[in-house]
């Protein structure tokens, strides 16, 4: 191999190996910050509702069965809604802190609580914007997994 094939390889490793240690290095807030719409509402699905939801929000997580209500299958949401997502009354759900809005068992938690707390790094609570930008990913990556 030439040498600038060396140096071509060896620089796309150092390349990958640089990416890899900022992604492992980076807390996870900071990466969901960065990202935005379906790829942050899927981050923050994967880290805060898959465990009750399962990975692909069938209502299968580990700990479903802990639960004395069965979590949601929330691929159906459209499908129960006559083929339309209803995404102001998804956020609304999520959320949980509107007394009108059907939350779903007590088992899972008001997100809209949650999401403003202090973060243990940070310190600060999240502004109302940043918890509405939130639970607004959270909408659109679950518009995204909508069985057809």
């Amino acid at each position: 191999m030439s040498m600038r094939g060396n140096f071509a390889r060896s620089a796309s490793c150092l390349l990958t190996l640089m990416i890899s240690a900022t992604v492992v290095l980076l807390p996870h807030g900071a990466l969901a910050q960065e990202k935005s719409g379906v790829a942050a509402g899927k981050d923050t699905f994967l880290t805060h509702c898959a465990v009750c939801h399962g990975v692909k929000g069938n209502g299968k997580g580990p700990y479903a069965d802990l639960l004395a209500d069965k979590p949601a299958d929330l691929t159906q949401i459209a499908k129960k809604n006559h083929g339309t997502f209803p995404s102001e009354w998804v956020a609304r759900t999520i959320d949980g802190r509107d007394p009108l809005a059907a939350h779903g068992p007590w088992d899972m938690p008001i997100w809209g609580e949650r999401f403003g707390q202090a973060e243990e790094s940070g310190g600060k609570p999240a502004t109302k914007a940043a918890v509405h930008a939130r639970i607004q990913q959270l909408v659109a990556y679950l518009k995204s997994i909508q069985e057809r």
